[in-house]
């Protein structure tokens, strides 16, 4: 019996196509529509977090995660060839794939300025201006020193050592020694026996001290009022 593909909900695109806020493109100084899509796509890229992008476009996290879902199924069908996507699913698909990008290109971009600072010799250039009053024009004045200087930055092994803790963790993420000399433990195995007897102990004289304290008032030790 032919299984029927679950279709996206109608109001997921309409979501992802709503507008939320106007922009004005540099191009033309048009006013252009941003959609929800587009905007969780700028955050993300921006490297905030699902939360914060999701509020951004006025939609919930759960929405966002719903999308997500919706757009890997939407790839999946297209992939296998099972059957023509719909509008919604190409738009949910198109979304993620956009989603993905932004995410990628943000997690390069920052491995990038890592991976910079660890090599070093990149070059920056820094200009010094000294100003002092015209004579001639109280009200203005005149650039009387500028210095320019060329600075070759050295390599910060911090950067390195951060991204091979992280990116090879099995070989350089550091480990805390929780064992003591030769392997054994901190605690030697008697001394955590006996603790853990004196631990029981005093929980249970605690029981039976409760029991004293908690019983029928007005009884003597013969049982009789």
């Amino acid at each position: 019996m032919p299984t029927t593909e679950p279709k996206p909900r109608g109001r997921r695109p309409t979501l992802l196509t709503q507008v939320v806020r106007h922009r004005t493109d540099p191009a033309t100084g048009a006013q252009v529509g941003v959609t929800a899509g587009e905007q969780i796509i700028e955050r993300r890229g921006l490297g905030l977090d699902d939360r914060a992008s999701a509020d951004s476009a006025g939609v919930s996290r759960e929405t966002l995660h719903q999308w997500r879902l919706a757009g890997a199924r939407a790839r999946a069908i297209e992939a296998q060839g099972r059957r023509e996507l719909t509008p919604s699913e190409v738009a949910l698909r198109d979304f993620v794939d956009a989603l993905e990008r932004a995410e990628a290109e943000w997690e390069a971009s920052r491995l990038a300025i890592i991976q910079r600072s660890a090599q070093g010799g990149y070059v920056t250039t820094k200009t010094m201006e000294k100003w002092m009053p015209d004579p001639a024009d109280p009200t203005a004045r005149k650039l009387v020193e500028r210095t320019v200087t060329t600075e070759t930055a050295s390599p910060i092994w911090q950067a390195a050592a951060w991204q091979l803790e992280r990116l090879r963790r099995d070989k350089y993420a550091r480990r805390w020694e929780v064992t003591g000399e030769g392997g054994k433990p901190l605690i030697p195995e008697a001394d955590q026996a006996r603790g853990l007897a004196d631990s029981l102990r005093e929980y249970m004289l605690g029981v039976e001290d409760g029991k004293k304290t908690t019983a029928p008032k007005g009884r003597t030790k013969e049982g009789t009022a």
